[in-house]
């Protein structure tokens, strides 16, 4: 008689305890899928003010670059006593290019790992998504966004191929006509002078269209 009562009460503690289960499964895959979702979601925030700040380092870069490159004309077209004062405008002009320089490559390197913090918890964050057509659309998005980023970055990398020789030379004026601002070491330094203000012109338009580029970058990158 025992037997035959319990036979049930068994039967429903069973699916009881399978119906717990399933829902402690469902509840979890839910949180998990939330937990995902959200730390996509705070890393493209982060990605997004990376950005905004190396393009803020680029603009004040390009700025102090023109400045450079005015005391430097400025410079070459000075003599008599106020050479030295034009020296002495064109080194700390310069000194403050190299900080931005300084600035600008350590912002580009946090924004790169952020970048790649960012994509993937964005790759996790799409394997969570059951529905095949918004897992299909979410990952041609993050494909597109990637794209930019490397985009952004080879040409990044191949604006500082080209700066390079520019800093080498303006930093080897700087030395050079230290120790002896006259018009004679101008003269002497003056072909040097003129290929880095032609150098930094050429520069100036290509960072422009890095900073397009971030325009573009900003205007897409969620967060």
């Amino acid at each position: 008689m025992l037997t035959r009562i319990e036979s049930p009460i068994r039967y429903r503690l069973v699916r009881i305890g399978m119906l717990v289960t399933l829902f402690a499964s469902f509840a979890a895959n839910v949180a998990a899928q939330r937990d995902v979702s959200s730390e996509a979601f705070k890393e493209s925030a982060q990605l997004r003010k990376r950005e905004q700040r190396v393009a803020n380092d680029i603009d004040e870069y390009v700025d102090r670059l023109d400045k450079t490159e005015r005391a430097l004309t400025r410079l070459r077209r000075t003599d008599g006593d106020a050479l030295r004062k034009r020296y002495q405008s064109f080194s700390e002009e310069l000194k403050k290019l190299e900080e931005a320089e300084t600035r600008t490559i350590a912002d580009i390197d946090k924004m790169k790992a952020a970048g790649l913090d960012s994509f993937s918890s964005w790759e996790k964050a799409n394997a969570s998504i059951t529905d095949a057509t918004l897992r299909e659309a979410a990952a041609s998005r993050r494909f597109r966004m990637m794209t930019r980023h490397i985009e952004l970055a080879q040409t990044i990398d191949r604006i500082g191929l080209e700066l390079q020789p520019l800093m080498s030379s303006l930093r080897d004026i700087r030395a050079f006509l230290g120790a002896d601002p006259s018009p004679a070491s101008i003269r002497t330094a003056e072909e040097r002078i003129r290929d880095c203000e032609v150098t930094a012109k050429a520069l100036r338009s290509r960072i422009a269209e890095v900073q397009r580029m971030f325009d573009r970058l900003l205007m897409e990158t969620p967060g």
